[in-house]
């Protein structure tokens, strides 16, 4: 047999549960309609004057602000009559690249429309047995003006008298993966002493501080019946 005080909470208990009930449904339409408010606030605050055509078309002439003229070729090019415009002279150019500036690859990029251009070189100190080439990172608004990296060189030679590229690091060619957001550079390493001249990997977040796979060196001609061989 069931008290009173049971048989009253008994009663009331359904009242409860569905006032519970519609609070939880005020509350998720309260939740929604601010959701909806905060939505139609943010896309009526990205609603601008501002277009990525009009933003290419209207991108600066490079012969407004570069220092010295262009010259029409015969080959329908224009060329820069201030060469050469990367050297190894240069004032802001390291020891370690010097002597001598060889092989580069560079890659045209662009924050909203406006490009950029990210270069990366191989740099030789001399012809010492410990004077190999190293590789090195510059960055330009407009191809012409370069700023090289502090950092620089941003990929050196192996520092094992075994390493395959103990003797030089020669910049190949240099990707950029825009999915996964990752610079990809393969580059010839040599070993004077070893298996002479073979290809390297290597990974960066931002092409300027580099892993190297650990898989090194890419012999491409390990196993083959190729005519070529390694230098």
């Amino acid at each position: 047999m069931t008290s009173p005080a049971h048989r009253a909470l008994t009663a009331i208990t359904p009242d409860i549960r569905r006032a519970r009930n519609i609070d939880i449904r005020s509350d998720i339409r309260s939740a929604t309609a601010v959701a909806i408010s905060l939505a139609i606030v943010l896309l009526t605050g990205c609603e601008s004057d501002y277009s990525y055509r009009e933003v290419i078309e209207d991108r600066v002439d490079i012969r407004d602000v570069a220092e010295c003229q262009f010259s029409e070729t015969a080959e329908g090019w224009e060329q820069y009559s201030c060469v050469p415009i990367f050297s190894s002279v240069d004032p802001d150019a390291g020891a370690w690249e010097r002597f001598r500036i060889d092989d580069f690859d560079i890659i045209q990029r662009e924050i909203f429309g406006a490009p950029f251009y990210q270069m990366w070189y191989s740099g030789s100190s001399g012809e010492g047995p410990n004077d190999g080439y190293e590789i090195g990172y510059a960055l330009s608004m407009d191809g012409v003006e370069w700023h090289r990296h502090p950092y620089n060189p941003v990929l050196q030679r192996g520092t094992q008298a075994g390493s395959f590229d103990r003797d030089d690091a020669n910049v190949s060619c240099v990707a950029f993966d825009g999915d996964s957001g990752v610079f990809h550079l393969w580059y010839t390493g040599t070993n004077g002493s070893g298996i002479g001249t073979t290809f390297g990997h290597a990974t960066s977040p931002d092409g300027v501080h580099w892993t190297k796979n650990l898989l090194n060196p890419i012999d491409v001609f390990r196993n083959s019946n190729s005519s070529l061989s390694r230098v």
